[in-house]
Formats: structure tokens, C-alpha cells, sequence
């Protein structure tokens, strides 16, 4: 039996099955491969247009800055069109101010006036890009752009040149108010008063703000600036009332010449002071070393804490204790004082006040708000020192009581024997001084009543015994 061709060969019929087949996937491979193509052809054909859109090297349809429009302009052609223009309006503006009778018309550079055309220009041909935003984003922007946009320009200040300006012309025309002053007439010893005034100005701040607004709402009429009056501080009746005496001390000098030479030395040197509130004053800074290039003269001075023995400037803690009676009398604060070796026959026990190059001050302060003025002099015997100044309180005084507190007898004299003066003869060399333990007190008292006890100072004074040369020598030539 002959058998079939495809009984014979039953491989045959599968090959081209397979033939058939593989032709069938490569038409659609290629199918695919084309219309892949043709897609992403089209898809960079859409994202070059948006691209296109997004990048174009003109303005959109449709936008205006100010009243131009610049539709399909390039950036180039926009900034020669509008910037001069533009900028010269702003270079021309000029706005007048007038304060205090006075006027001046500030131009643009004295406003800090600039426009922003530049930047408005910018803004208008990017389109708000967003680097941030996607292309379709950026894209969808464009086309709202070329859809019509307005874009205004405007004027921008300089806040700082502005108010420098602004600050300058005030100032400038501004007048300063200016208190009562009092002048002390050292020699006659008396007060004459120079009357305030009152001054002008103008808040600069309200002022600055004001124009910025202006020139933002590009508004440039004249401006009047108001004044404000400035009231001094210090009226000559609050002098008057302020310069009144506060305290004053009198002691009685002795008649040594030389001594009340320094005496009037020391009354001239602080003779018309003036102290400021919170100031101080140190005598030895004030009247420095005592020396005879400066007038002072040999006069006694405790020596060793307790002898007397010429020296320049003798006497002159007499000044400086009359002064310290009247500060505290004054309210004054007592920074520094020193009290002597013994007690001093001007003044009470504990109420003296030693000087000394080295050492030893007297440093009052004034703490009161007003002015202090002091009046020294030596009239005749009296040493004699006023102070001026703000008063106590109604009803408010003062009374300085020293309260002696122990008293030692110095016992009997020392008898030193001598034969530099005949026998039998007696020669005293050194005065005995009891000595004293005591405090003084500040009291104020309020319509009478005791309020306040101020302890201001606790002094020891030593006993200091006499002494006595007692001569034993019988011959004498």
C-alpha cells in the first residue's frame, strides 16, 4: 500500500504551521514597533510644543504691562519701549513738605525713589515659571498667560535714604525747647534766672510713613507737616522753688592771719560750685596740694595726732568742717570725712571734718534732683558757708544732735625735766584734751514728729595728756 505524502512524512504539516504562525508575529511585532514609534512621535511632538511654549523668546498673546501691550514682543524690545519712559516718570517726581514755616521740595534721589519696570518686565515674560513645577504645569501657566494678563509697574523708595531725608528737614527746622537755667553771682552771692522756652518738632516716623504711602499710591501733592510742641522741663519757677537755702553752718575763726588766709583760700575755692544731682565734690581734688606757690601760709596743725606745729595750709579744716555741718544740715550724702586726733573749739564734739593731703577728704554728694549751690566766705571772723538747693518736703526737718557717749579724763601732765630753761620755771608744750566716745545722729523730724534717726558717724577721741617742761637748770646766760 502507497502511503500518503503526509502519512509518509507527518513532520511536514507542523513546519508550516510554524511558518504560518511565525509570519503572523513578526507583522505584529512590526505593527507594534510602528505605532510605538508613531506614538512617541507624537508625544515629543506635543512636548516640543510645550516646550516651545513654555521657552518662547516672546511675550504671550494677550499681555499687557501698564497700558502697552506686548504681545509676541521680546524681552529686548519691551525694556527699549517702556523702561526710559517708565524710569524718567519716576526721576521726575518732586513732592513738596512744609513744617515750621519752612519748605523744601525733595526730588526722587532725596525720596529714594526708583521704579521697578525691570523687574515687572521679568516677571511678565517668565510667565510665573516654576523650576519646582512640572513642564505640563509651566505649560498650563503659558497658556493662561496667552490667554491676557495685565502686569503694572510701580515706584519703590528706599526706606533708608528716604528717612535720612526726612530726618535732615526736622531736624533742621525743628527747634530745640530750653529750660530755665539759674546763675549764681559768687561775689554778690545772689541768684538771677533766664526764663524757658518752648521748642518745635515733628514725629519723623509718622512723616516717613506717610510719604512711602504717598509715593506707593503714587500721590504727589504737598505735604504739611505738623508740629508738635516740646515743653521744657524746667521752668524758671521750678528754680525759684528748687534754689532756696537747705543748709548752713557759721564758726568763728581765730585772729591768726596766716591761718585765715588759708581760711579764705579754701572759702574761694569752693565759693559758687555748682554740683549737679548725683555729682560729687572732693576737696582735695578740687583744691589739690597745699602749697606756697598757691597762696597758703604757716599756720598751727596737729602733728603726731596730737601736737600743734606750723605747717602750709594750717586752718583750713575749719572750711572743710563748716561745710560738712551744712551738707548734713542740707541732706547732702556723706561719702567720705575723717574727724581730727582731738576735738575742734568751732565746732561740737564728732561734727569736724580733718583734711590731708594724703589721707584725708571730705567727699559730699548731692542726691537731690535738683542743682546744689554752695556760697563760701570768711566775713571778718565768721566762716560762714550756705548751700542752695532743692528743699525738704512741707513739714520736713532736719536736726543734727552728737550724743557723747563716754568722757576720759586725760590724768595728770607729764613733767619732763629740762635744763634748757632756769630751774624752777615751767614751760607747757602740749595742751591736755579729754577724750570722747561719740555719735551723731541725722533726725527728721514730719510737722514735729520724729520719723527717721540717721546714725551718721561713731568717733573716738583719745585722752591726751598735758605736758609740761619743768626747768632744772640753775644758770642761764
Amino acid at each position: 500500500m502507497r502511503r500518503k505524502s503526509s502519512d509518509r512524512y507527518p513532520g511536514n504539516k507542523g513546519k508550516d504551521q510554524e511558518k504560518k504562525n511565525t509570519g503572523q508575529h513578526k507583522l505584529a511585532i512590526n505593527l507594534l514597533v510602528v505605532f510605538i514609534f508613531a506614538g512617541a512621535t507624537v508625544l515629543l511632538g506635543i512636548g516640543a510644543g510645550m516646550k516651545n511654549i513654555v521657552e518662547a523668546p516672546v511675550f504671550g498673546q494677550g499681555v499687557w504691562i501698564d497700558d502697552v501691550d506686548v504681545s509676541g514682543w521680546t524681552r529686548e524690545q519691551a525694556e527699549a519701549t517702556l523702561c526710559q519712559t517708565v524710569e524718567q516718570e519716576a526721576q521726575d517726581v518732586e513732592i513738596k513738605l512744609t513744617f515750621n514755616d519752612k519748605e523744601k521740595t525733595f526730588n526722587a534721589q532725596e525720596l529714594g525713589i526708583k521704579s521697578n519696570i525691570h523687574e515687572i518686565i521679568d516677571q511678565a515674560f517668565e510667565a510665573e515659571k516654576d523650576p519646582d513645577k512640572s513642564l505640563v504645569q509651566n505649560y498650563e501657566t503659558a497658556l493662561e498667560q496667552k490667554a491676557g494678563k495685565r502686569y503694572y509697574s510701580g515706584i519703590e523708595t528706599d526706606k533708608q535714604t528716604l528717612g535720612n531725608s526726612v530726618e535732615e528737614f526736622i531736624g533742621k527746622n525743628s527747634v530745640q525747647a530750653t529750660d530755665a537755667s539759674t546763675t549764681f553771682h559768687k561775689d554778690t552771692r545772689r541768684f538771677t534766672y533766664t526764663a524757658s522756652k518752648q521748642g518745635i518738632t515733628a514725629d519723623t516716623a509718622s512723616v516717613i510713613a506717610e510719604l512711602s504711602e504717598r509715593i506707593q499710591n503714587k500721590n504727589f501733592d504737598a505735604l504739611q507737616v505738623m508740629g508738635e510742641i516740646v515743653y521744657p522741663k524746667v521752668s524758671e519757677e521750678d528754680l525759684k522753688e528748687n534754689t532756696v537755702l537747705i543748709g548752713s553752718c557759721e564758726t568763728i575763726a581765730t585772729d591768726n592771719a596766716n591761718r585765715n588766709t588759708n581760711i579764705r583760700l579754701m572759702c574761694e575755692a569752693v565759693n559758687g560750685l555748682k554740683l549737679e544731682p548725683d555729682q560729687q565734690l572732693s576737696i582735695n581734688e578740687l583744691v589739690g596740694q597745699r602749697t606756697a606757690e598757691k597762696g597758703f601760709k604757716e599756720a598751727a596743725a596737729i602733728a603726731d595726732g596730737k601736737r600743734l606745729v606750723n605747717e602750709l595750709g594750717g586752718g583750713i579744716c575749719q572750711l572743710s568742717g563748716t561745710l560738712y555741718n551744712a551738707a548734713l544740715r542740707a541732706n547732702m550724702e556723706i561719702v567720705e570725712r575723717v574727724h581730727h586726733s582731738f576735738p575742734s573749739e568751732y565746732l561740737p564734739i564728732g561734727l569736724d571734718a580733718t583734711l590731708n593731703w594724703d589721707d584725708k577728704d571730705l567727699i559730699i554728694k548731692n542726691t537731690s534732683e535738683y542743682p546744689i549751690y554752695i556760697s563760701a566766705e570768711l566775713d571778718g571772723k565768721i566762716v560762714r558757708v550756705n548751700l542752695y538747693g532743692q528743699p525738704l518736703p512741707d513739714g520736713t526737718e532736719i536736726e543734727i544732735v552728737n550724743n557723747i557717749l563716754k568722757e576720759t579724763d586725760p590724768g595728770d601732765p607729764d613733767i619732763i625735766e629740762t635744763d634748757e630753761i632756769p630751774a624752777g620755771t615751767r614751760q607747757l608744750i602740749q595742751k591736755e584734751h579729754k577724750g570722747y566716745d561719740v555719735e551723731v545722729y541725722r533726725n527728721y523730724y514730719k510737722d514735729g514728729k520724729l520719723e527717721k534717726k540717721e546714725l551718721i558717724s561713731k568717733d573716738h577721741f583719745s585722752a591726751i595728756k598735758a605736758e609740761i617742761l619743768q626747768g632744772t637748770n640753775k644758770v642761764i646766760k
